[in-house]
């Protein structure tokens, strides 16, 4: 099933205007992204229980377009959306940046610990002595004990 093969009104389908504003080219993202942001406004002001909805449609029609177009057309989404709205985005995508470099960085770490465990594991099967693998892996002599156990 293909989205121009659905019989949905567009006027009635935000859901399926946002799956279309995903896979939408940049060139055409920023229109279609106006008519949903018009749509969204205009239908949760017509139901006042929908205020809720209306900012979550609005916010996931932001990280598409900042996913999609990034810094460079600021100022185009600057036009559609707040600048305290734009000021979340990008605090949003920055913040997400950071915590894939401190996963990394926390994966290498453990990556080199488990490395030097292994190491030191296989230095004492071969029969060197806890002291000598203490000193030529960094472990303590504590460490080295727990790993021949």
């Amino acid at each position: 099933m293909y989205l121009d093969e659905l019989s949905i009104d567009p006027q009635q389908a935000i859901g399926v205007n946002i799956a279309e504003l995903v896979i939408a080219s940049d060139d055409v993202a920023i229109a279609m992204a106006k008519a949903l942001i018009t749509q969204t406004r205009e239908q949760t002001d017509e139901q006042t229980d929908d205020s809720g909805f209306q900012q979550i449609v609005l916010d996931l029609v932001k990280a598409v377009l900042v996913y999609k177009l990034g810094k460079e057309k600021e100022q185009e989404l600057m036009v559609m959306f707040t600048k305290e709205d734009m000021r979340k985005a990008w605090l949003v995508q920055e913040f997400m940046e950071e915590a894939k470099l401190e996963g990394k960085a926390e994966g290498k770490a453990e990556g080199l610990q488990e490395a030097v465990r292994w190491v030191a594991t296989n230095m004492l099967k071969i029969g060197i002595s806890p002291e000598q693998v203490a000193v030529a892996t960094g472990l303590t002599l504590d460490q080295v004990h727990d790993l021949s156990k």
